[in-house]
């Protein structure tokens, strides 16, 4: 793994319009399902959030249905299961699809530092974006967790030492955005739809919350990773600014990203202003 990459570690969203089968009709309903879930390994399972079913493919994502319409059918993606996958090719099929996005979790990794770095820096000031209430979770081991903002909100940072987590040796520090609602649709589109995906990914990380007085955060180079493997990354130029927060600072981003940024939102029929006072 290169020393700071970024991923797409959690991908769900719901696709409207469509009938699902009984669970009686297994041939029939498996015909129906997404192409990632047609193997020979799909199994059935109990359904959740008030879908009837569940079928897991042998990557471990899940699709939720019913036999209502209006529910339409939920993918789920995990981090287990997105290892392996680009991440970015699953978002624009789903689109194509016309998915509606419920939750993406962008992923900052990092071989440097500690938890206690960003800990410090944010409880001194020293990092960009608006202040949100935090909170710290220390475990047994090496086990740390800073959290950024609000679980019930539509965003919230969690940073913490992925190498504990994993039971893996050597220095690996994650900070995660999670993102739901209509800003992870946002996201969803703005990734996709700009030429330079990890600035992107970055930019999205950036308008929450960044720390530039932290080395670890250092974005001159950076690699896009299919999630949870190292394999199918690609260098990207350097990238030297985040996402902005208002159009004051519009003048100091790299313009390409710019282009594709307004694109986005034009194609898109995004409110501009909206959607940076929501993610700033």
């Amino acid at each position: 793994m290169s020393a700071r990459t970024l991923s797409i570690d959690w991908l769900a969203y719901t696709i409207k319009g469509a009938a699902f089968l009984p669970l009686a009709n297994t041939e029939e309903l498996i015909a129906a399902l997404p192409d990632f879930l047609k193997s020979d390994e799909i199994v059935l399972e109990k359904g959740m959030f008030g879908y009837a079913a569940a079928a897991r493919g042998s990557s471990g994502a899940r699709a939720l249905f019913g036999n209502d319409s209006r529910m339409g059918l939920h993918v789920i993606w995990s981090g287990s299961a997105l290892v392996g996958q680009d991440a970015c090719v699953l978002i624009k099929e789903a689109r194509l699809r016309g998915a509606h996005f419920t939750r993406v979790d962008v992923a900052f990794d990092m071989r440097e530092g500690c938890v206690a770095d960003f800990v410090h820096a944010y409880k001194q000031g020293r990092f960009t974006g608006r202040r949100r209430d935090y909170s710290e979770i220390k475990s047994s081991g090496d086990g740390h967790t800073f959290y950024v903002g609000s679980r019930s909100s539509d965003q919230m940072m969690r940073i913490y030492n992925k190498a504990a987590q994993m039971e893996v040796s050597g220095i690996w520090i994650r900070a995660e955005l999670e993102t739901k609602g209509d800003l992870a649709n946002g996201v969803c589109r703005f990734i996709t739809n700009t030429a330079n995906q990890t600035a992107a990914m970055l930019g999205v990380i950036n308008a929450f919350v960044a720390f530039p007085s932290i080395p670890a955060w250092e974005t001159g180079d950076l690699e896009y990773s299919i999630s949870g493997s190292d394999k199918g990354s690609r260098k990207t130029r350097e990238w030297a600014l985040g996402a902005v927060r208002t159009q004051a600072e519009l003048c100091l981003l790299d313009k390409t990203f710019m282009e594709d940024l307004l694109a986005t939102f034009i194609a898109e029929g995004v409110d501009f202003a909206s959607f940076f006072a929501k993610v700033g």
